[in-house]
């Protein structure tokens, strides 16, 4: 080819370069050819997703599609979002767009526009939901123990007792179950129809019991003594792990004990000694509340509330807690500071741009006193007991928390428990004297 021409495609192809190159810029910012005129500033990008998808998307009353939905080219102000899908009650919130970022409503759940509620059971006293989220142990009126599958169906034969148990202990295969009646320890196998339960005279009058989460059929115990100890129900023997303890808990593979002298000390399932962090108060430790990942919240016994983070700092999170729980991804805690509000922190999740990090944030409060308040599953809604009602509000208060009734008729403590997934809510429902355990979904079944 020519010198000169090759001379005038290089000057060609450098004058493109100068040309194009800002505008490729401005179109990474957010700007787009339409607004760099008329407004001179990037636009913002939103994302929807909801539970269930395929919902519909609509900003100012215009269409935009279906859920999972990413929706560019909006101009910096305040948007109407409205998700729905047939069958559920619309979610709306005022959402604000911000100059070159991108806004995100990722945790929209949508719930049923009609109730559907089915007894499971009646004359019920209390209630426990396997671990695998399967099967339900109720405890009824006549002293009987009940296991039933989600539709109601008798997974064995009721199992009488002398008098109604104090406490259910789901293993963590949901095989079997621990049943301490008047401080007496007895176990109840799931593998036969026709159940019987095992007297285990070891764990009799233990002050704390917890499963092993690894090792099947192993159970630690705090004696009556303030030892802990580790129980093999297989060979029916005990192990001594370490004396003078408090109180434990345990995560997916440590031990985390207090010991008589407040000093927190983590071990290896099998005892081994792995950490005795220092902790620097004056506080006496009245429980521990540890994720299976080991993220640690301290409950003392002046009520005030801190956690222990994983450098080491003990991190005060309130000064009076009666309610305390981390969220299912282990990163958001819940506390109930008062009779009439629920309050959140953000330890650990800096993917929540909307909830700031250590920082304590109000979700509701109400006139009414709140009870029984806990995680709502995926760990972005809260549910609660408010009198007669049961409630789900979401923790994204930007404009206002969406909230939904579940139930508003008939409740004493309704001892609230969610399903696998949210997709249906237990709870105890009262007729006269007696209690019905019934089951509320949270699902619409599509129609063919």
């Amino acid at each position: 080819m020519n010198i000169i021409y090759r001379k005038i495609l290089l000057i060609i192809s450098f004058l493109l370069f100068i040309c194009i190159s800002p505008l490729v810029v401005l179109y990474a910012l957010g700007y787009r050819a339409s607004n760099i005129l008329a407004n001179p500033s990037p636009v913002g990008v939103l994302i929807a997703e909801s539970i269930p998808s395929r919902a519909s998307v609509t900003i100012n009353g215009q269409a935009y599609g279906h859920t999972p939905q990413s929706i560019t080219n909006l101009s910096p102000g305040i948007f109407d979002l409205t998700v729905a899908s047939a069958g559920y009650v619309p979610w709306h919130k005022h959402i604000n767009i911000s100059s070159g970022l991108v806004t995100e409503a990722r945790d929209i759940r949508l719930f049923p526009s009609s109730q559907s509620i089915t007894t499971l059971l009646s004359s019920v006293k209390t209630f426990s939901l396997s671990p695998h989220r399967r099967l339900i142990a109720a405890l009824t009126a006549d002293h009987k123990l009940h296991v039933i599958d989600e539709d109601g169906i008798a997974v064995i034969e009721p199992l009488a007792f002398p008098v109604l148990p104090d406490s259910l202990l789901w293993s963590p295969d949901s095989s079997s179950m621990l049943v301490v009646t008047s401080g007496q320890a007895s176990l109840v196998s799931l593998t036969d129809q026709l159940a019987t339960a095992v007297r285990l005279p070891q764990l009799d009058q233990a002050i704390q019991l917890a499963w092993d989460q690894r090792i099947p059929g192993r159970l630690y115990a705090i004696t009556s003594g303030h030892s802990l100890i580790a129980y093999s129900v297989s060979n029916q023997s005990s192990q001594l792990i370490v004396a003078n303890i408090s109180s434990f808990a345990t995560s997916s593979r440590q031990l985390y004990l207090v010991d008589d002298d407040n000093q927190i000390h983590i071990r290896t399932l099998q005892g081994g000694l792995i950490d005795s962090p220092f902790i620097k108060t004056d506080k006496i430790i009245e429980q521990l509340h540890v994720t299976p990942g080991g993220n640690i919240a301290i409950q003392f016994t002046d009520r005030s509330a801190a956690v222990l983070t994983d450098t080491g700092i003990l991190l005060p999170v309130a000064d009076s807690v009666t309610k305390l729980g981390w969220s299912p991804d282990e990163l958001i805690l819940l506390m109930q500071l008062d009779d009439n509000s629920l309050h959140i922190m953000n330890v650990y999740d800096d993917r929540i741009s909307y909830i700031p990090l250590r920082d304590l944030h109000l979700v509701t409060r109400l006139s009414r006193p709140i009870r029984n308040p806990q995680w709502y599953a995926g760990g972005r809604h809260l549910i609660y007991q408010v009198d007669d009602e049961i409630m789900i509000t979401e923790i994204d208060t930007r404009d206002q928390p969406a909230t939904y009734s579940v139930d508003t008729t008939n409740l004493g403590d309704a001892n609230i428990t969610v399903g696998a997934q949210g997709t249906v809510v237990l709870y105890l429902k009262k007729t006269a004297q007696s209690n019905r355990l019934v089951q509320a979904r949270l699902t619409v079944t599509p129609n063919n």
